[in-house]
């Protein structure tokens, strides 16, 4: 077993795609319900800086993350917010989506997408059923989903 130091491991999560994947969602969730968010400590680089270089123990301990955050919380913010353990990112459940709606989708295709040269519609159409019915197969099915968006959004604009 040879895993990353947690060091690392944090290093590569905030430059990678990954977190700038989860602000872009931010932002979009926001922006659809017109509400003006924030993503403390996002964009405090020296803060950032400081962070990447104290000892991994003091930012994991005894299976508390956010550790030294917690610990500089301590009597400002109430205790059943600072000792929370129940916190979870925002997913969305969008392959479920996708099995329940890609009838009406490959519909949308179906009479949208045949004026596009994007997408070979006549292999996406052929291959349907066996696309949404193998597990394996999010990335395309994700690709679907924002494909149909576009037509959608194509329509209505132009």
């Amino acid at each position: 077993f040879n895993a990353k130091p947690l060091n690392a491991s944090l290093h590569n999560y905030c430059t990678d795609h990954y977190l700038r994947n989860l602000l872009r969602w931010e932002d979009r969730c926001s922006m659809q319900y017109s509400i003006e968010s924030r993503t403390p400590f996002a964009d405090d680089v020296e803060l950032i800086n400081f962070i990447f270089q104290v000892p991994s123990v003091y930012k994991i301990r005894n299976g508390w993350s956010k550790f030294l955050m917690r610990d500089a919380i301590k009597g400002i913010v109430p205790e059943e917010i600072r000792l929370r353990k129940d916190k979870l990112g925002f997913s969305t459940p969008q392959q479920q989506w996708l099995k329940l709606i890609h009838p009406q989708m490959k519909t949308i295709v179906k009479h949208l997408g045949s004026s596009s040269d994007i997408i070979n519609h006549e292999l996406l159409l052929n291959k349907w059923e066996s696309i949404f019915n193998d597990v394996h197969q999010s990335k395309i099915q994700s690709f679907i989903w924002r494909y149909v968006c576009f037509l959608i959004w194509k329509k209505k604009f132009f």
